[in-house]
This record gives structure tokens, sequence and C-alpha cells, in this order.
């Protein structure tokens, strides 16, 4: 309104001028030009002020509202985290009374080595959605120890998405040999987001021999870690492996990972999970070695 009133006495004042150039019509008609001229910058000062107000009002706003996201965000990830904790502490309980019944018998032979093989792997499965995020995906669990007399990881107990795969026979691998034999001659846990990327699979990829052409398309993300009492002398390889990449991440994934839009956190909780799992499953596979080459020896007498 103020501008439109400052306009109209500018246009008047000029007006009023131009056709008479003396007497008091012009006297008065400067008057009115000048008002509203005066009228015209003080309206543009104030609309300058106001809109900085608007502009700062504005940004005030949009930062807020990335504060709510970004506290939106950081909640989600709280539930998850929790939900994974509640699943993950489950998972131990249960792998802790595996180790106490190894801990009872008083001998473990074959066929319960195997049960209690099997059933970590089984145990494993049951959790993989809470636990590691994986739904539909082509699911690898296997365990892994290491045969002195060979030299090779040989596969005790498999669970795959497809029974059938799980029934072997089952490839071994040699120290260095594809993603296994490279944690276990590493004795450092291997994690890979996407075993396709040319670089990465140059290097855990299975040698020539015994390489499977479905390998590319079954084992795209993967964790394999040493199963260990004592780090500088691993007893076999845990693997966990998913067809959907980012399942699992080291640190040089991340900013991949959230290139994908992944969930980063989940997997890396993922990661602790099977490692937390591994260390129990050393736990296991020592009692069962010890109680297993007891019961050879009285035989053997």
């Amino acid at each position: 309104m103020a501008l439109v009133i400052g306009v109209g006495l500018t246009a008047l004042g000029g007006y009023l001028r131009s056709v008479q150039e003396e007497g008091w019509v012009y006297d008065n008609a400067s008057e009115i030009f000048y008002v509203g001229v005066s009228i015209l910058l003080l309206t543009n000062l104030l609309l300058v002020f106001i809109d900085k107000q608007a502009i700062e009002t504005l940004k005030s706003l949009y930062e807020e509202e990335e504060k709510v996201r970004a506290l939106q965000v950081e909640l989600s990830e709280l539930k998850v985290d929790f939900n994974v904790t509640v699943a993950w502490l489950t998972l131990t309980k249960l792998m802790t009374e595996l180790v106490d019944q190894a801990i009872a018998a008083e001998a473990i032979d074959a066929a319960t080595s195997e049960r209690l093989y099997n059933t970590v792997v089984e145990f494993i499965a049951d959790y993989k959605m809470r636990i590691f995020g994986m739904g539909d995906d082509y699911l690898n669990i296997s365990i892994y120890q290491f045969n002195e007399k060979t030299e090779e990881l040989e596969c005790i107990a498999c669970y795959r998405s497809r029974p059938s795969d799980a029934k072997g026979p089952h490839r071994t691998w040699r120290r260095g040999e594809g993603h296994v034999g490279k944690a276990f001659e590493l004795q450092n846990e291997l994690i890979c987001a996407d075993a396709r990327v040319p670089d990465v699979a140059a290097w855990v990829a299975a040698p020539p021999g015994k390489y499977r052409p479905k390998d590319r398309e079954q084992f795209v993300s993967l964790a394999a870690v040493p199963i260990a009492i004592d780090t500088a002398s691993p007893l076999g390889v845990m693997i966990m492996t998913s067809s959907e990449p980012f399942r699992f991440v080291n640190s040089d994934d991340v900013e991949s990972a959230r290139n994908e839009m992944c969930d980063i956190q989940r997997a890396k909780l993922a990661v602790a999970a099977l490692q937390d799992i591994a260390a129990q499953v050393a736990q296991l596979m020592s009692i069962v070695r010890s109680k297993t080459t007891n019961k050879e020896a009285e035989n053997a007498t």
C-alpha cells in the first residue's frame, strides 16, 4: 500500500510541476513529488529489511528441518542397533549352551561332532534376517577346519539357501586359496562388500582349478573370519556369504556403501557379530578336538 501511495504522489507531483512552472500549485507539486520519493525510498528500505528477515527465517526453518531429519535417522539406527543387539545376545546364549554341551560330554565321537557344528550353522541361519538383514539372499554359512595332514581347509558344516547345495562334495582350500584360504593365511578376517569388483575379484576368487561359474552370482558379499583361540595358530575359518552386495562392509567400503544407499550400520554390526560367533566356535572346536583325540587314544589302547 505504501509503495502504491509513493508511486502515486511522485507521479502527481511530477505532473503538476510539468503543467505549471510557478505559483502555489507548483510549490505544492514539488512538496507532493518529494514526499512521494521519500515514501518510495522508505518503502524500499523497509522491503529490503523484511526480505532479509524472511530469508533468515527460511534459512532457520531449513536448518531445523535438517536437524529433525538427522534425528529421525539417528533414532532409526538406534532401533536397528537395539533389535540386532537383542538377537545377537540370544544367539550368543545359544552358542554358549552348545559349548557347555561339549564341555559336559565325556568324549565326542564323529556323529556328535557333526551334530554340534551343523547346529552352529543352523543357529546362525535362524538369525539371518534379525542380525544380518538377509531375506531372500542366496546364503552360505560354512565352517572349515584345517587338516594338518593334508594341509587343507575342509568343510565340516554347511548351510545353504538351497539345501541340496549343502550336501557337497565341498571344495577344500590350501593356504592363500580363495577367500577361505586367504583369511587363514593372513590370520585375519577378510571382509568384502562386492566380490564382483575387478580388483577385488582377482584377489579373492578361487584358483582356476577350483573356480565354479556360479561363484560370481552366489558369493557377492562375504566375511571370512579365522577360528582361533590363539590368533597366531588358527584352527579353521568361518565364512558367511550372500548373493547381495554390501551385506558386510569394512572401512574401505563405507563410501561405496553410502553411494549405494546401503544400511552401513547393520553391515558393520554383521561383521562384529560374526567375529563374536567365530570366537565361540573356536572354543567349541578346541573342546571337540581335544575330546575326540582323547577318545581315539583310549580306543587305541
